[in-house]
């Protein structure tokens, strides 16, 4: 997980030495970034718990690549 969490830092940080912003910017929106990361983890898992339920609960129909995606992820 923290190899995941560095290399998403490293990009981010790429990504804002290439943006063209003044330096006292990039700190700033990286900072506001990182700051939501932890917001959008959440709605994913959120997201996924109901795609989730929605399988259980047979809801809609499910192509194969949804279906499997749902199973990786509770493994």
């Amino acid at each position: 997980i923290h190899r995941v969490l560095d290399k998403i830092t490293d990009t981010l940080i790429h990504l804002m030495a290439k943006s063209g912003l003044s330096l006292q910017q990039q700190h700033r929106r990286l900072a506001q970034l990182l700051l939501i990361l932890s917001h959008i983890r959440h709605m994913s898992n959120k997201g996924m718990e109901h795609l989730y339920n929605m399988k259980c609960k047979n809801v809609v129909p499910l192509y194969d690549l949804l279906l499997e995606m749902l199973d990786a992820h509770r493994l």
